[in-house]
């Protein structure tokens, strides 16, 4: 698990190629086959999943589920249809500074309803929320999101 997605580690390979996207900097990715994890709770305020960025020492670890939830973060924030990009600008957690967007990271509240604002679309909304689900158990897995109704509408 790569522990740390945010907009500034995913790069195009290639200008003007969608399918160049590419995942970088894991310098805090682990496997979730290790028995223990070097830097537990990490990540970037604002993308990490609410169980990495509460976890306790002790506690049962969590699982790469966590980067679905930062992928939707992102996917909150930037959105493509058909190759149009259509930014609703606005972070998941708009704190003023580091410490109040990682207070608000922590406490999992965020309002999807600026989605509507946005006039997004109804498979793009559930998709984003099922990728932002709290609860790491109910959370969208990767594969069943590549198959959500978003990605396979003309």
């Amino acid at each position: 698990m790569h522990r740390d997605v945010k907009p500034e580690n995913l790069m195009f390979k290639t200008d003007d190629e969608l399918d160049s996207l590419r995942l970088v900097d894991f310098g805090l990715s682990t496997s979730t086959l290790s028995k223990t994890f070097v830097f537990p709770k990490c990540g970037t305020p604002g993308y990490v999943a609410p169980e990495v960025a509460n976890y306790r020492d002790g506690e049962p670890y969590y699982n790469e589920i966590c980067d679905m939830f930062s992928i939707g973060a992102i996917f909150y924030k930037l959105y493509i249809i058909k190759f149009h990009y259509r930014l609703t600008l606005k972070d998941l957690f708009p704190g003023s500074d580091y410490q109040e967007t990682l207070k608000l990271n922590k406490k999992c509240q965020f309002n999807l309803n600026v989605l509507t604002l946005y006039k997004t679309p109804k498979s793009a909304a559930d998709l984003i929320s099922r990728m932002l689900e709290v609860d790491p158990t109910r959370r969208i897995k990767a594969l069943d999101a590549l198959e959500h109704p978003f990605f396979l509408e003309d």
